[in-house]
This record gives C-alpha cells, structure tokens and sequence, in this order.
C-alpha cells in the first residue's frame, strides 16, 4: 500500500506543477484563448478573488481560513499515515497540495488563477481538482470503506 500511496503522491505533485507551470503560461498570454471543445470546454485566463464559484469573501479571512485549513489538514494526514491509513493520508496530501498552489496565487497576486472554463459549470485550475479529488476519497471512504470496516469488525 506504502507503494501505490508513493505514486499516487507522486502523480499529484505533478499535477501541482503543471498547475504552476499552465498559471505562469496564462500570466504571460493573459489574452490566450484555446476552443478545446467548443462551446463546452475553453481554456483562458479568469482571476477569482473568492473562494469556491466565486463566492465572496473578506481577503485576509480568506487568507486566514486558508492557512488554517491547510495546518489542520496537514495534521490530519500524519495522523491518518500513523494509522496506516494511506488513502486518507493521500487524500489530505492532495487538499494540501491544491491549496498550497491557490495559497500562491493569493498571496503572490491577490487572486487565484483560473483556466479551465466548462460553459455549463464554472471555471477553475488543475489544483482544483487535486482539493476535489482528495474530498472525494474521503466520502467514499466516509459512505463505503468505513461501513465495510465496520461491518467485518461486528462479524
């Protein structure tokens, strides 16, 4: 398990950097535009100083949360690697990566860097992703590993 955590790991810093790497891009080419799959999927620049869909909030509490959020994740995944529980480990070292990157764009810009504009949903960047991957493996271990857990402990 050790093995596939390290992979897994692995792949999600690379997509860190190619998150870094494609925000830098679009610093560079603010007026780059890419109809990967028009008129559903674009990619160009878009600045978001809330949080999540946009949503407003006050800078510094967002700084604040921010870095709250990413200590208290970052305990959590010891936690979770002292309990031989790697996939909730990786989940948070996921979280803690995409955070980070956004963290970045924050501090460094003052908003994050979006790029990946789906018509019908929002825009958002590749350290999205890796903050809603890890939320996922945690529901699904929350819904289904956690009762099958359970279930074989009663049995």
């Amino acid at each position: 398990m050790k093995r596939s955590f390290y992979f897994w790991l692995s792949i999600g810093f690379i997509v860190y950097l190619l998150d870094r790497l494609i925000k830098l891009f679009f610093l560079k080419s603010p007026n780059y535009h890419w109809d990967f799959f028009n008129p559903f999927l674009q990619f160009d620049l878009a600045g978001n100083q809330g949080i999540a869909f946009g949503w407003s909030l006050n800078k510094l509490f967002i700084l604040f949360l921010s870095f709250l959020i990413i200590l208290i994740i970052l305990y959590l995944a010891y936690k979770f690697w002292q309990e031989k529980k790697y996939h909730l480990s990786l989940a948070s070292y996921l979280i803690i990566l995409g955070a980070v990157s956004n963290l970045i764009d924050r501090l460094r810009f003052g908003f994050v860097i979006d790029y990946i504009n789906v018509s019908f949903f929002t825009i958002f960047n590749l350290a999205d992703c890796l903050i809603t991957v890890g939320v996922v493996i945690f529901v699904v271990d929350l819904l289904f590993l956690d009762r099958v857990d359970k279930k074989q402990n009663l049995d």
